[in-house]
């Protein structure tokens, strides 16, 4: 009867100590509440720290309507904190046209190699609408860009960083939101379609390892093309503009679900029910991601899970991994009722 607990061990106890204690534990049980408490003193004094205390209380009725209350509160936070289920339909049922998704990763604005640099990295953004033009088919309705993290190269993200820098985080900020809307403008104004924007940060843009998640630079460049979405106005261009690790987003009748680190590979039971996971806590059809800096196409249980290149290619860390993919950014394609196809990427 002891909430469930069961009888106190008073085997240790004298006869007369242990129908003493049980009681104290009965009179617990006929008390009020306020009794009950002005007796806690009493029972301390008595049990000292040689024999059982109970620390367990009998249910009371005002506690039980407490909890009742609780629970209640606590199950309607719980329903409003589940994940978004955004398989809501960008377009009917009926509709037969198609949507790009470009996934644009690891730009790495304000790195230098050999072979590349702040500038070099604003030309290649700029050109694809140019490059991605002969690629998408006549029946086009609508392009997704996926912004998937490591968009500025950061600082202070690894020991010897400085010497691979061109330029500090502010001007890696300016130039990258200048190149992305830049592109975001003419490639909407080639196509003639809606785009949307949807983002989630990058391990490059992190401000420190003790700061918030979501205190990210790769946010920072966000928020600028967020601003810059609500003063452009035009109807064509909208976004997601999140700031968190996961996103999941609408693709026509499927639900996309984007995180910069996705997995390396599907080659392990870990990784593989990692990323199986994520398609089921966000009912997902399609993973994305980048952080590899490798292009790829897997599936788990017939779910695509697509890694991106980087825009820098080869680099001492490419190097050190035996990589030497070059610089490459994913596209592909979506229409209601079929699967995802044509997974490709363009290439500098």
């Amino acid at each position: 009867q002891f909430s469930g607990l069961g009888d106190p061990d008073l085997g240790d106890l004298s006869k007369e100590d242990a129908e003493a204690a049980m009681a104290v534990i009965s009179r617990r049980n006929d008390t009020s509440i306020d009794e009950a408490e002005a007796e806690t003193d009493e029972e301390t004094r008595y049990y000292g720290s040689k024999y059982w205390k109970p620390t367990v209380r009998p249910p009371r009725p005002i506690i039980q309507a407490t909890i009742a209350d609780l629970r209640g509160k606590l199950d309607k936070i719980y329903e409003e904190t589940q994940p978004r289920n955004t398989r809501t339909e960008a377009y009917p049922e009926n509709s037969n046209g198609t949507t790009a998704i470009l996934l644009l990763t690891d730009l790495h604005f304000g790195n230098r190699t050999n072979q590349f640099n702040t500038q070099i990295a604003s030309e290649r953004i700029k050109g694809i609408p140019t490059k991605l033009a002969p690629f998408l088919p006549r029946d086009l309705e609508e392009i997704i860009v996926c912004l998937g993290g490591d968009i500025v190269e950061g600082e202070e993200i690894y020991a010897t960083q400085q010497y691979n820098l061109e330029v500090t985080l502010i001007y890696q900020i300016d130039a990258a939101v200048e190149a992305i809307w830049s592109m975001l403008i003419n490639l909407q104004s080639t196509t003639g379609v809606k785009l949307r924007i949807v983002t989630s940060p990058g391990n490059h843009g992190r401000m420190s390892k003790t700061a918030h998640e979501s205190t990210n630079w790769d946010n920072v460049v966000y928020s600028h093309i967020g601003v810059l979405l609500k003063m452009h106005n035009s109807g064509m261009l909208s976004g997601h503009i999140n700031y968190n690790d996961f996103v999941s987003f609408p693709i026509r009748d499927k639900v996309g679900l984007m995180n910069h680190w996705g997995v390396k590979h599907l080659g392990t039971p870990s990784t593989q029910k990692r990323a199986a996971g994520w398609n089921h806590i966000f009912n997902s059809d399609i993973l994305v991601h980048g952080h590899y800096h490798k292009f790829s196409v897997e599936t788990i249980f017939g779910k695509p899970v697509v890694a991106n290149g980087s825009l820098v290619g080869a680099d001492d860390l490419a190097t050190r991994m035996g990589e030497c993919d070059p610089p490459r950014q994913v596209f592909f394609f979506c229409k209601n009722n079929q699967p995802f196809y044509g997974f490709s990427f363009l290439e500098w």
